[in-house]
């Protein structure tokens, strides 16, 4: 039996927080925990990197109001398992206790996309991670990415089945779940990945735009034909209650404007 995620934070119920992905700003990394504060963003992720820089990261954002949510790693999976950057374990124990998450997008030159016959190869570097994750207070939060071996959000949950730990759960990513085709899944997808639901990503979008371009799939909030009422709408219905963060890559233009964009879209959002 699945493993129920503990909540973070309320949808829907009472006002909450959008957090801006590392993919919403550009610059240094004063310049980029700026910019969040001066649009209103009081959280966001990083990116993996040494062990120093990441606690750089967190030493500049705590004085600014701004916590780190989530590291973003990738591995890469080989027939004979899984390979991690080392650095993980750094990132592990930094955040240790803080309620962040680790991100991990797999990808595989000796799987195919979405292939199930990789599960086994994964399994055991995965299970030390995850237990790795729960002695340092923390969590990994599978990240399906197009053109990965870990595409889409259901790979992400049969992967995390199979592991069955309460330190391994998996992300809802907006943008990658309409690029691979799953739009009129979405619903579906939502209840399947709920008990093990730690993360999700959304921005604005256009409809039935599956493999386009990914300037009609990440736009700021409030751009695009897609519903996001009704994505929230799903969280809703299943109780969800961790943390939704806002994607940006890709987005040209002024980075405060975009994220100002978001934020502004968002509040209007929670006042419906």
């Amino acid at each position: 039996m699945a493993h129920e995620m503990d909540s973070v934070v309320t949808v829907g119920a009472s006002p909450r927080d959008l957090f801006a992905m590392d993919t919403c700003t550009r610059g240094t990394d004063e310049a980029r925990l700026d910019t969040l504060k001066a649009a209103g963003y009081s959280a966001t992720n990083w990116g993996l990197c040494d062990a120093k820089d990441l606690q750089h990261a967190v030493d500049m954002a705590k004085p600014r109001g701004i916590k780190i949510v989530g590291v973003y790693c990738t591995a890469e999976l080989h027939k004979d398992g899984l390979k991690l950057d080392p650095r993980i374990h750094d990132a592990i124990r930094i955040v240790h206790g803080a309620g962040t998450f680790i991100w991990l997008a797999i990808s595989s030159p000796d799987y195919p996309l979405s292939s199930a016959e990789g599960d086994a190869a994964a399994a055991a570097a995965l299970k030390e991670l995850a237990a790795e994750a729960g002695r340092q207070h923390t969590r990994i939060a599978l990240y399906p990415h197009t053109g990965m071996w870990q595409e889409k959000v259901q790979d992400a949950v049969r992967i995390a089945d199979s592991i069955n730990s309460p330190n391994l759960g998996v992300t809802f990513n907006l943008c990658h779940c309409l690029m691979v085709g799953d739009e009129e899944k979405i619903s579906s997808l939502i209840t399947l990945a709920r008990p093990r639901l730690l993360a999700v990503t959304i921005n604005g979008a256009d409809s039935q735009a599956a493999r386009s371009s990914w300037n009609r799939l990440i736009q700021p909030l409030g751009k695009g034909t897609y519903n996001i009422a009704n994505l929230l709408k799903n969280l809703n219905e299943v109780q969800y209650r961790g943390p939704i963060g806002l994607q940006g890559y890709g987005l040209s233009g002024s980075d405060l404007d975009n994220l100002t964009q978001s934020h502004e879209a968002w509040k209007q959002m929670l006042s419906r």
